[in-house]
C-alpha cells in the first residue's frame, strides 16, 4: 500500500472513531441532563392561620409533584386547607399531579386553624420527598 493511500485510510479510521466517541458522549450527557432535577422548598407564615409554600425546580429535568402536606413537629398532619395553587403565576388545580419543568415554580397557599401548628411542609414527588421548616 502506498504512503498516500495509507494516510487516507488512517484519516478515515480516525474520523469514524471520533464520530463514535462523540455519539456515545452525546447520549450519556443528554440522558443525564434530562433526568437531573432538584427541588428547592420553602414555606412561611403569611398570617398565623395562613401558610405559603414555594416549590421551585432548580434542575434541568422535569419533576412530578404528587402532593403537598403540612405537619407538626411530631410529623402528624395538620388541617390546612389548600386555598390556591399557582405554577409560574397561573392558577392550577392540585387534585392531580403537577409536572414542573426546569425553572418552574409552584406556590401553594393553605389556610385554617390547623396551620397555626404547622412546622414542616412536605412535598411528595414521583422520585421521593422534599421538606422544609415553615418560617414565621
Amino acid at each position: 500500500m502506498s504512503s498516500g493511500l495509507s494516510n487516507i485510510v488512517w484519516t478515515i479510521i480516525g474520523v469514524v472513531l471520533s464520530v463514535i466517541v462523540a455519539a456515545i458522549l452525546w447520549v450519556f450527557v443528554s440522558n443525564s441532563m434530562s433526568t437531573y432535577s432538584q427541588l428547592l422548598v420553602s414555606a412561611g407564615e403569611v398570617t398565623p392561620s395562613m401558610i405559603q409554600a414555594t416549590i421551585k425546580n432548580m434542575g434541568l429535568g422535569s419533576v412530578t409533584v404528587l402532593g403537598v402536606n403540612f405537619t407538626n413537629q411530631d410529623g402528624n398532619q395538620v388541617t390546612c386547607t389548600v386555598t390556591g395553587a399557582y405554577v409560574n403565576g397561573l392558577p392550577i388545580n392540585l387534585t392531580k399531579p403537577i409536572v414542573l419543568k426546569g425553572g418552574d415554580q409552584l406556590i401553594v397557599d393553605a389556610e385554617g386553624v390547623g396551620c397555626v401548628y404547622a412546622y414542616y411542609v412536605i412535598v411528595r414527588t414521583s422520585s421521593g420527598y422534599y421538606s422544609s421548616v415553615v418560617n414565621d
